[in-house]
């Protein structure tokens, strides 16, 4: 329950490891549960980098986009993902 303390825990973790995607995946969830979605983002987007399959993230980031009206963000987020499943 120690909102402060729980997001040192997330920041530490992407110090030691900055190309670990679950840590960019559940910190943007965090994030976004707690109403903070536009910080989000950046974390989605590496998560995607990272690891491009990874349909959670993608998930997630098109919703962000969505909700925005990043329509330019959105689409080619699409455009990505249906070249992946193809």
């Amino acid at each position: 329950g120690d909102v402060k303390l729980a997001e040192q825990h997330f920041l530490r973790a992407l110090q030691l490891d900055s190309d670990f995607v679950d840590g960019h995946f559940f910190y943007a969830r965090w994030l976004i549960e707690r109403g903070r979605a536009p910080k989000a983002i950046p974390l989605l987007q590496r998560a995607v980098q990272l690891s491009p399959a990874l349909s959670a993230s993608r998930d997630m980031l098109m919703n962000l986009y969505c909700a925005r009206g990043a329509e330019s963000e959105l689409s080619a987020s699409i455009k990505d993902t249906l070249a992946i499943l193809r």
